[in-house]
C-alpha cells in the first residue's frame, strides 16, 4: 500500500474521527454537571479528536514527497500549515480534559463557588471553540488554498476536484472569519452550510486517491 492510498484513508479518517469527535455534553447549559456525568462519551471524543490531529498531519507527511516534486515552497507551507492545524487541535484536547477536570470538581466538592465554577467552565468552553472553529480551521484551510493550487497546476487530479477544494476552503475560511466577526455561531444554518462543500470534497478526494490516486501521466 502506498502512501497517497494511505493518505485517501486518512482523508475518510478524518471526517468519521471529526463527526466522532462532537462531544454534546460540552455544548449543553448544564455542561458542569452533564460532562462529569457522561465522562466517557467526553472521553472517547477526546480521543477521536487525538486520532483527528495525527491524521491531519499524516496526510501531509504522506504526500509532501510528491508535492515538493513540483513546488518546494508551496509544499512546505501545506505541511506546515498542517503541523499548526494539529497543534491546535491538541491545545483544544488539552481544554477539554481541563473542562472535565472542572466538572468532576463541581459535582463532587461543595466548596466550589457554582459562579466562579461556571465563569471559568464558559472560559474554558470559549477557549475550545476558538481553537477548534477559528484558528485551526484558518491553519488548515490556508494550507488547503496551497495544496489545492498545487493539484490543479500540475493536474494531479481532475480540474474540476480541485476547484472544488479550493472554493469549499474559501467557504470554510468565510465560515471562520464569521465567528470571529460574531456574524454567526456555530450551531447556525449559515456556518454549516459553509463548511458542508470541504467536508463533501474531502470525503470524494479520499476516495479518489484510494482508487485512482494521482495523475500517472503527469507524475
Amino acid at each position: 500500500m502506498n502512501s497517497i492510498v494511505i493518505a485517501g484513508i486518512l482523508y475518510l479518517v478524518v471526517f468519521i474521527a471529526g463527526i466522532l469527535s462532537i462531544i454534546p455534553a460540552i455544548d449543553d447549559p448544564n455542561f458542569l454537571s452533564k460532562i462529569y456525568e457522561n465522562q466517557r462519551k467526553v472521553i472517547f471524543g477526546v480521543l477521536s479528536q487525538f486520532v483527528l490531529a495525527f491524521a491531519y498531519v499524516g496526510i501531509a507527511v504522506l504526500l509532501f514527497p510528491t508535492l515538493n516534486n513540483y513546488n518546494e515552497e508551496l509544499s512546505l507551507g501545506f505541511v506546515s500549515f498542517r503541523i499548526i492545524a494539529g497543534i491546535f487541535n491538541i491545545l483544544a484536547i488539552v481544554l477539554a480534559f481541563l473542562l472535565l477536570a472542572l466538572s468532576q470538581d463541581f459535582s463532587s466538592s461543595d466548596s466550589l463557588d457554582p459562579v466562579h465554577a461556571e465563569t471559568l467552565g464558559n472560559l474554558l468552553r470559549t477557549g475550545r471553540d476558538f481553537m477548534n472553529h477559528v484558528v485551526m480551521i484558518l491553519a488548515l484551510n490556508i494550507g488547503g488554498l496551497l495544496f489545492y493550487f498545487i493539484l490543479f497546476q500540475y493536474q494531479l487530479i481532475p480540474q474540476w476536484l480541485s476547484i472544488w477544494g479550493f472554493i469549499g476552503a474559501l467557504l470554510s475560511l468565510l465560515a471562520s472569519f464569521s465567528l470571529m466577526l460574531n456574524l454567526t455561531t456555530i450551531k447556525t444554518p449559515l456556518y454549516l452550510g459553509l463548511n458542508i462543500p470541504i467536508a463533501l470534497q474531502e470525503i470524494v478526494f479520499g476516495i479518489w486517491l484510494i482508487t485512482i490516486g494521482f495523475n500517472p501521466v503527469t507524475i
